[in-house]
């Protein structure tokens, strides 16, 4: 089992501040425990290898000794008091330790270890409040927590930050201010770790990321310079891909919360903030500005329906006239024998023309084809007049082009 996040150093104590006291002040009455990695050897002279958390048992103080680089720079001809340093020499086996054969077992180590910074069992320090009366510590889970360099539970209230505010959120260093008087004079932080975070969230910005991740903007500004050497800044769309060399305006590219905290943990990187998800409450007359919105939607949705409909109707009657009008056609032009020829308009001669041709060629003799006197004749009497030039030249386009006459 891991035991190594119940053991605290001194320092992890007093920042965490899971104590109402520096813990100097109960150091006296705590274990000291140590993380000892190598082989003992018991009383019968057996080697075990040991792994684990184990209680000093004897300690010795020995007199500071100088490096020789010390020495060559005369530092232990120098005056003043140089601090004794601590060795284990013994310990004691916990049941923390990895073997059960170890626990409340003192063993010699072969070589003395320098006690530079001994650890703290958390159930330990639990004990010692208790009887003493102080106040029980808080959770451990504080310990591990990331100290953040500005107040989260503030900066959560916002929702758009400058590259210059989210970079600096991302390394973990308080948002800068602008000037009282000289707003546009701001100090840009030079630690090495914030230009690298700098220069990634910029490359996410312009698409320019190794990994292909594209940090959109609510408002994209990239500085230029016009003909005469004057910088200005130029806006662009959000989401514009840009060359990797162009120059991000810090000042004026905004991102939004979500964006920042989405690139952060993309980047492993714990800000403390978080995207409210809460609605905001309505008051009853934002309520009302609401309801008579939707209302509005709901009347142009209707009317735009109704008028939908209207058309719609309009296209099927006319097409429902179209097709009885083609209907129509069709039927009066097969009862005069068309035999499927069509004609858009219908006269008298054509309806004399294809009665005479249903009469007289439908089903003729070859042997004995009718007059041509016979067919004029009843042209004639179709058209409701004698026999003349139209009734002969109908007579003639009516007749089977296989039919042939002597002349």
């Amino acid at each position: 089992m891991d035991y190594s996040k119940n053991f605290l150093t001194e320092e992890q104590i007093d920042e965490s501040n899971i104590l109402a006291l520096p813990v100097s002040e109960i150091r006296n009455q705590l274990d000291l425990y140590i993380h000892f990695k190598g082989i003992f050897e018991n009383s019968d002279g057996k080697q075990l290898y040991a792994d684990g958390y184990f209680t000093v048992e004897e300690v010795f103080s020995s007199a500071y000794e100088f490096s020789e680089q010390e020495r060559e720079q005369e530092l232990h001809m120098a005056e003043g008091d140089w601090p004794n340093i601590l060795y284990v020499r013994a310990v004691r086996g916990t049941k923390y330790s990895n073997n059960s054969l170890f626990v409340d077992e003192v063993y010699q180590l072969k070589k003395d270890i320098e006690l530079t910074e001994p650890l703290f069992f958390y159930e330990n320090v639990i004990e010692i409040c208790k009887e003493i009366g102080l106040p029980t510590p808080k959770p451990l889970e504080l310990v591990n927590q990331k100290r953040f360099n500005y107040d989260p539970h503030l900066i959560n209230k916002k929702s758009i930050f400058t590259v210059l505010e989210a970079s600096s959120i991302a390394a973990n260093i308080e948002p800068p201010k602008p000037h009282p008087k000289y707003k546009d004079m701001i100090s840009v932080p030079s630690s090495d770790e914030y230009k690298v975070i700098l220069e990634s969230l910029c490359d996410c910005i312009k698409g320019q990321h190794e990994t292909g991740f594209h940090l959109i903007t609510r408002e994209l500004w990239v500085k230029s310079n016009d003909e005469f050497g004057e910088e200005f800044s130029r806006w662009y769309e959000n989401g514009t891909c840009l060359k990797a060399r162009v120059d991000i305006d810090l000042t004026n590219t905004l991102l939004s919360k979500a964006e920042l905290i989405m690139w952060c943990e993309f980047m492993g990187i714990d800000t403390g903030l978080e995207v409210n998800s809460k609605e905001p409450s309505l008051s009853v007359e934002a309520l009302e500005v609401r309801s008579n919105k939707l209302n509005d939607e709901v009347e142009r949705e209707r009317d735009e329906h109704q008028r939908e409909k209207e058309l719609l109707q309009k296209s099927i009657d006319s097409l429902n006239e179209e097709l009885l009008q083609e209907k129509a056609n069709q039927q009066g032009f097969s009862e005069n024998g068309s035999d499927g020829l069509v004609f858009p308009i219908r006269t008298k001669k054509l309806e004399a023309a294809l009665s005479a041709q249903k009469k007289f060629w439908s089903d003729y003799d070859k042997n004995h084809p009718p007059l041509q006197k016979q067919i004029g004749a009843y042209i004639a009497e179709q058209l409701g007049k004698d026999k003349g030039r139209d009734a002969e030249e109908l007579t003639k386009a009516i007749q089977p082009d296989e039919v042939t006459r002597c002349k």
